[in-house]
């Protein structure tokens, strides 16, 4: 099953929701995002050491019932939930890169656990088999599963 938008799964998120801030472009559950609190939006980082936040908002649609159809248009009146890392929370995403920086795997099969990720510019993650030390975001691979059919990984926060 091939979900046109990407999902995640808050497994153990210590952090709460912060909703203030629209959307500048169409944002995917499970990307990461850069809040600019001076123009009072949410929008996708220019680099791996850019202070990102993780979107969860809860699925608002009435037209299908299926979470992977659900997008956070750029624009909307509802606002996206986003969360701050926080070291040791634990969630589960389908939004996954496979470019990017050196050496990033390059399929969901070659993902193993205990691979080191960060957020490319696209805001999704991108695993290796080591991090970008200067990433403001680390996470490890704990799992492999899937999410409404698409392949997700479980990840835990390093840094």
């Amino acid at each position: 099953m091939a979900n046109k938008y990407g999902i995640v799964r808050l497994d153990r998120v210590s952090g709460t929701p912060d909703g203030r801030l629209k959307a500048k472009v169409d944002l995917e559950n499970g990307q990461f995002v850069v809040q600019d609190e001076v123009n009072g939006e949410l929008k996708l980082p220019t680099s791996v050491a850019d202070r990102v936040v993780l979107v969860a908002s809860v699925c608002h649609q009435y037209e299908s019932m299926n979470e992977g159809d659900f997008i956070n248009k750029a624009g909307s009146n509802l606002k996206p939930r986003t969360y701050e890392k926080i070291a040791g929370d634990i969630f589960t995403a389908t939004t996954i890169g496979y470019t990017g920086g050196t050496s990033p795997r390059s399929d969901f099969n070659s993902i193993q656990v205990g691979d080191q990720g960060h957020v490319q510019s696209s805001g999704k993650l991108v695993f290796y088999a080591a991090a970008d030390t200067t990433a403001y975001l680390t996470v490890e691979v704990i799992g492999k599963t899937k999410l409404n059919g698409d392949n997700a990984v479980q990840v835990k926060i390093v840094k």
